[in-house]
C-alpha cells in the first residue's frame, strides 16, 4: 500500500516513518530560511559551527553592552536637564 504522504514508506503492511526525511521537510530553519538552512548549516563542521556561534554571541554581547551603557548615558543626561529645569523653575518661582 503507498500513502499520500512522501516521508512514510510501506513495508510488508507497516507503515515506516522515515524520521531523517521527515526532519529535513519540517525543520524549523526550512520554514524561516525558505528551505536553504539545511545546506548551509551540512557545509561546516561541527567545529565550525561552534566556532561561528561563539563569534556570533560575542557580537551580541558587546552590541547590548553598547546599548545599555548608551540607555544608561542617555538617562543621566536626561536627569541633568531635568535638575536644571527644577532649579530654573524654584528660581523663577521665588523671584515672583
Amino acid at each position: 500500500t503507498t500513502t499520500a504522504n512522501p516521508t512514510v514508506s510501506s513495508r510488508a503492511d507497516l507503515s515506516q516513518l522515515d524520521l531523517i526525511e521527515y526532519v529535513r521537510q519540517h525543520h524549523w530553519g526550512n520554514h524561516t530560511f525558505g528551505g536553504h538552512f539545511r545546506s548551509i548549516v551540512e557545509n561546516y563542521s561541527v567545529a565550525t559551527q561552534v566556532a561561528m556561534c561563539l563569534v556570533l554571541f560575542e557580537k551580541i554581547r558587546k552590541l547590548s553592552a553598547t546599548a545599555l551603557g548608551g540607555g544608561f548615558l542617555l538617562l543621566q543626561m536626561v536627569e541633568q536637564n531635568v535638575n536644571k529645569s527644577t532649579e530654573f523653575i524654584k528660581r523663577e518661582h521665588n523671584s515672583i
